[in-house]
């Protein structure tokens, strides 16, 4: 079910994940590593939809049933510079780091949030200098150009600028 859940939201539809796992019984599934499975996935779902207030209620719910899995800390951190919280976000990225996570992973979340607030119109109200601050006290090694030839970082940032 986690897959299938992952499945639709790699195929850009979060909601057909949702509805996969909107009535399951957690009382009923024993293994504490798929129930935060499926509620990381689930609230992956959410904040691909922009319901970042369900998506932090499933990954607060999946650290508790597994707290040494990296994915819901990530999610967390994710849903953090979502919300313009980037010092909180860097904490919860340090978490999931701490449990395994490669920085790589961090990075993706980064660039998967900016193209989503990018191509859902939103501005994307951040400080680079924030976020290369560096999750683990380290360069943040984001290569905006990765993202598509001929892309800068002004495509995200349009006239901001940060201070030191």
């Amino acid at each position: 079910l986690p897959s299938a859940s992952s499945h639709w939201r790699s195929a850009k539809e979060p909601k057909h994940a949702l509805t996969l796992t909107e009535n399951l019984n957690f009382d009923n599934i024993k293994e504490n590593k798929l129930k935060s499975a499926l509620l990381t996935t689930r609230g992956g779902a959410f904040r691909d939809i922009d319901d970042l207030d369900e998506a932090e209620t499933c990954a607060r719910q999946a650290i508790k049933y597994q707290p040494s899995s990296h994915h819901p800390y990530t999610l967390m951190g994710a849903i953090c510079f979502e919300r313009g919280e980037y010092d909180e976000g860097n904490r919860w990225f340090n978490k999931a780091i701490k449990r395994g996570a490669s920085p790589r992973d961090q990075d993706a979340e980064i660039k998967r949030g900016m193209l989503m607030r990018r191509n859902a119109g939103k501005s994307w109200n951040i400080c680079w200098k924030k976020i290369r601050c560096g999750i683990s006290g380290r360069r943040n090694t984001l290569s905006i150009n990765s993202l598509r030839p001929n892309f800068s970082l002004d495509d995200f940032m349009g006239e901001q600028t940060c201070s030191p």
